[in-house]
């Protein structure tokens, strides 16, 4: 039952993709509308059957069916083994469909040649997608007989705490990847993550303050706006500039994070005692 159930379900799921094939072809400004709905994406919805939409569109229920099919008969399965074949299906999506992010990556730790034995362009090749979801899967199920082994032996007693010299440790580690990311990754992923963890902070500063304290704080982007300031007057090579970028990237950093904290500071001070929405109002003022 639950396999016929899929199968509908895999039928069902292409008409929205059926009826959008035959507007497109029967209908004349439908990319003016649905700028995406062109040559190439009829040729991957109907498989390269652009000229003949009813091979097409029966190669699509197909493709779909079978896919629900084979989704319901992985619940069958044993779970160690289904949860295998599922993450191996998961390596593959991720480095296919991430296959440029991933290619700027390795192309800073791999030759070229290399490289293009693995990937064409941003699109993974097929051996090497089928050797990494052989090795997606058998450690995958190798990691899951060990745990399942583990768990069959005797608990053994709780362990001590870790000691400080390896938090320190682990501390030391995490620092030299993350000095190390820049030339790991390339400069436009390192400009990505560095905005991502701008606003990773400011999602941080939000949580503290208004989730744990209970201050509805809408003045985070002041202090970014102080220090960023800060940054800019002490390394500018310009006019505006007060050093004419004599000053140092790692020297000013401190400076422009004391600048903001002081901000901060100065500003949190006489609205502490308000609450609710006269802090949000007040401080929502120093952020404009």
């Amino acid at each position: 039952m639950a396999i016929a159930s899929a199968l509908v379900a895999g039928a069902v799921a292409a008409i929205p993709t059926l009826i959008l094939l035959f507007i497109n072809a029967n209908l004349d400004g439908v990319r003016d509308i649905l700028v995406n709905v062109n040559r190439d994406w009829v040729d991957t919805v109907t498989f390269f059957h652009r000229d003949d939409l009813i091979v097409g569109g029966l190669s699509l229920i197909g493709v779909l069916v079978v896919s629900a099919g084979v989704g319901a008969l992985l619940t069958l399965l044993p779970t160690k083994l289904r949860s295998a074949l599922l993450f191996a299906v998961a390596l593959v999506l991720v480095l296919g469909t991430f296959g440029e992010t991933v290619r700027q990556i390795l192309q800073q730790l791999l030759p070229r040649e290399t490289l293009d034995t693995i990937y064409r362009r941003a699109t993974l090749r097929l051996v090497p997608a089928i050797v990494i979801f052989v090795l997606g899967f058998v450690g995958s199920y190798y990691r899951a007989t060990r745990k399942e082994a583990a768990q069959k032996q005797p608990q053994a007693a709780p362990t001590t705490p870790r000691s400080l010299t390896q938090r320190i440790i682990v501390f030391a580690i995490l620092a030299v990847v993350l000095l190390a990311l820049p030339w790991i990754v390339g400069r436009a992923l390192s400009d990505i993550i560095v905005t991502v963890g701008i606003y990773v902070m400011m999602g941080l500063g939000l949580n503290i303050a208004i989730g744990l304290a209970g201050l509805l704080d809408l003045g985070y982007v002041t202090n970014y706006a102080v220090g960023a300031y800060v940054a800019a007057v002490l390394t500018s090579t310009g006019a505006l500039g007060l050093t004419g970028g004599q000053m140092s990237f790692w020297v000013v950093i401190p400076i422009a994070l004391v600048a903001a904290m002081i901000t901060g500071f100065l500003l949190a001070m006489p609205v502490l005692k308000m609450r609710g929405d006269y802090l949000a109002i007040a401080t929502l003022g120093f952020g404009e």
